[in-house]
Order: structure tokens, then sequence, then C-alpha cells
């Protein structure tokens, strides 16, 4: 062969592979957008796992804006000044032996569960009356609530004929930091529900409008 033909055989070939270097094949194209959507998917994943450890986080700063810290301190104040005073003043008076002897608030909530069975209810409301009392204090006056209402219902007990002793004043004291703290509860409840976010709405689902906007087959 002519150095001519070999030079012009040449000349083809690379015009050849040219073209095929310009032209990409349907599989490339393919594999192009399914990776695509691929890396999308991760992305949004990624952007969920964030959003679930934000809102974590966040949880507790919305429940505290729900619940102004002035409105936690109206609520947590009367029912704690009463429940101070009630530990202060005589709360009952036993006849042991024919020697009375008188305890006071804070003695019965000390030692008020050794008194048996029918100590049960009310001692253990002082439990439920901490718990709405935490409850409160970290901006959740709705459950708070409920268990303010449910101490105040166990400790109700002692309005009612106490065998061995007579319940004295602070019982009165004691019974009003549970209403208090109830009554409190209530218009902080209202208002967090009042002033709660609406739901946001979900994401879009990722690679729809990827797949539709991608290269055509």
């Amino acid at each position: 062969m002519s150095s001519k033909a070999i030079l012009g055989q040449r000349r083809v070939l690379s015009r050849q592979r040219a073209c095929r270097s310009r032209i990409r094949p349907r599989s490339d194209r393919f594999g192009l957008r399914s990776c695509l959507v691929s890396i999308a998917q991760r992305e949004f994943a990624l952007r969920q796992h964030e959003s679930i450890n934000r809102s974590a986080a966040e949880g507790d700063r919305v429940a505290k804006a729900r619940t102004p810290g002035w409105l936690r301190v109206a609520v947590i104040a009367p029912s704690l000044a009463l429940y101070v005073v009630a530990c202060l003043l005589p709360a009952a008076a036993f006849s042991v032996a024919s020697n009375d002897s008188e305890s006071g608030g804070l003695g019965l909530l000390v030692f008020g569960w050794m008194d048996g069975p029918q100590a049960c209810l009310p001692w253990s409301s002082n439990f439920l009356w901490l718990a709405a009392v935490v409850l409160v204090a970290v901006g959740r006056p709705g459950w708070a609530w409920v268990f303010a209402a449910v101490g105040l219902l166990f400790a109700s007990r002692v309005l009612f004929p106490y065998p061995g002793a007579a319940l004295l004043e602070a019982k009165y004291w004691w019974l009003g930091s549970y209403v208090a703290l109830a009554a409190g509860c209530g218009p902080a409840s209202v208002r967090a529900w009042v002033v709660s976010p609406p739901p946001e709405a979900p994401d879009a689902v990722p690679g729809t409008a990827l797949s539709d906007s991608g290269p055509s087959a």
C-alpha cells in the first residue's frame, strides 16, 4: 500500500474514534440517571436523619417557648408555698398509751408510709405532686395537670375519718398545694395547645422529579 492510502485509512479511523467519543451509548445514559437518583436518595436520607436529630434537640426548646418561664413560675410558686407551709404546721395528733403525741407535716412526709395501708394513698400522692412540678418546669403542663389531678384524688383521703389519729390544719394547706397546681396547669395547657405550631408538610419523595426531568431513553 502506498503512503497516501495508509494516511487515508488513519484519517478514517481517527474520525470514527472521534464520533464514538462524542456519541454516548444508551447504557451510559441509563447508568448516569440511576447514579444521580441514588445520590439524591442518599442526600434525602441524610436530611431526614439530620431533621430527626434536630427535632429531638428542639423539642424541649419548643415546649418551653409554648410555656414561658413566667408562667411556669406562676404555676409552681403558689403550690410550692402551700406545700412548705403544710410541712411546717402540725399535721396529726396521735394517742399512744394515753400519751398524746403530735407530728408535724414534715414528719408525716418522711415517716407517713409507716402508718399502714390507710396511709398508702395520701403518702404516695407526694410523688405525683413532685412529678407534676417537674413536668411544669420542663414545659409539659398537660401531663402535669394529669399528675396533679390524680395526686389530688389520692390526697383527698385525708378528708375522711383517719383511725388512730386526728388530722390537724396542715392537711388543708397540703390539699391546697394540689388544688393550686392543678388549677395553674389548666390554663397553661390550653395556652400551650393554642400556640402550638401547625404540623409541617412532608418532604417530596426524591427521585421522582429527577426521573421525570432526566435524559430520555
